[in-house]
């Protein structure tokens, strides 16, 4: 499990392991087969010989030859329910060949320095030249979640294809099958063979934090217990028993008070404009967390409102956990009377000035008289 948010990893285990990692294969099939595809929904006939291509074993949403479908229809068929003739249609389609297309995704793989996998087909069934790790599956989810046109097929839940074939996402089904609750999962692929076991790659938000998971190997005892939507579960769940979200500043509250120089208003109080959070695990030492501001240490009536003042920033042991930029939510206006008193010297000073001034033109005046008089 990978905090991306925080950009560590929480848990781990047999990470660099080989192993058979089923339909996420299916993963790479789409993301090769999307960099061949200028639009997504142009329409292509399926043939009858790209579908006798499909391997027997292969779990099949039922496309018929001679049948038209978009590219859309087959990716989304591909990620949604995990369909081998949808995947196997596709990479013809956008390859000319299935042989041509594993040739790609194990060039891609390549180039996204996933070391340890390698494709022998664009399905994902039980084959020795099939293989990948916890670490390159992960790092292919992290690739395909920066991607936005992948990202909109596969974080899409419910659809309606071709057809008019409802489509559902396999782990949503198997969730409820296995009676647990995924409903906070933004994105996730399912897999499952003999030999790969119960697979799961999967995208989830928690706590304003979001984290990637793979779990790979759930043992087959009964499939209607789909044991990776159990270890998914649990996953969740060690985010909601091992760390806690605490709000440190509401929005409103006052962070601190701002002195104002030559205006009527003499403090600004800082506030931000929505709450700052922070996850924090539970042996982590809430009085440790510490804050640190850019914001000015004074104000004149130069800023105006909507002027960004600063940033406000939390640590805990030197890692940023949390920053929010506060803004001027009101205008500062020019006074006299608080110009005088944020210069009270320069006043003090005007002021004896005037004065003395005044007291030497009064002895001008009074001189100058006398002068008549002697006259």
């Amino acid at each position: 499990m990978y905090d991306s948010t925080d950009d560590k990893i929480i848990v781990s285990k047999d990470i660099d392991k080989k192993a058979n990692i089923a339909s996420i294969t299916k993963l790479m099939t789409v993301l090769v087969t999307l960099d061949k595809i200028d639009n997504v929904d142009q329409e292509v006939t399926i043939t009858r010989e790209e579908l006798s291509k499909v391997p027997y074993d292969a779990f099949r949403i039922g496309f018929k030859a001679d049948e038209k479908v978009t590219y859309s229809d087959l990716i989304y068929a591909t990620l949604i329910p995990s369909a081998g003739d949808a995947a196997s249609v596709l990479a013809s389609k956008t390859y000319g060949s299935t042989n041509k297309c594993v040739e790609a995704m194990n060039n891609k793989a390549k180039e996204l320095g996933l070391t340890k996998t390698h494709f022998g087909d664009v399905i994902g069934l039980d084959d020795d030249n099939t293989y990948s790790t916890v670490t390159d599956v992960l790092n292919l989810l992290k690739h395909v979640m920066k991607d936005e046109k992948f990202t909109e097929f596969f974080k899409t839940r419910y659809t309606i294809i071709s057809g008019d074939r409802e489509l559902q996402a396999s782990y949503i089904h198997y969730s409820e099958i296995a009676n647990v609750t995924l409903s906070n999962i933004v994105a996730g692929k399912t897999g499952y063979t003999d030999r790969a076991g119960l697979c799961f790659a999967f995208v989830f938000n928690q706590y304003g934090h979001t984290y990637y998971a793979v779990t790979l190997g759930a043992p087959v005892e009964n499939l209607k217990y789909y044991k990776n939507m159990v270890d998914a579960n649990s996953i969740i769940q060690y985010i909601n028993d091992n760390y806690e979200y605490r709000t440190v500043l509401a929005q409103g509250d006052i962070y601190n008070k701002i002195k104002v120089k030559n205006s009527n208003i003499k403090e600004y109080n800082v506030t931000v404009r929505e709450d700052v959070n922070i996850l924090l695990s539970v042996d982590e030492d809430k009085n440790k967390v510490i804050s640190k501001s850019t914001v000015p240490r004074e104000l004149s009536p130069s800023y105006k409102k909507g002027d960004k003042l600063g940033t406000i920033t939390y640590y805990y042991n030197g890692k940023e956990l949390a920053s929010v930029d506060v803004y001027l939510e009101e205008d500062i206006n020019f006074s006299l009377l608080g110009f005088m008193e944020s210069n009270s010297t320069l006043t003090l000073a005007i002021v004896l000035l005037i004065i003395v001034i005044g007291s030497i033109v009064a002895m001008l005046i009074v001189k100058n008289g006398h002068k008549k008089v002697v006259k």
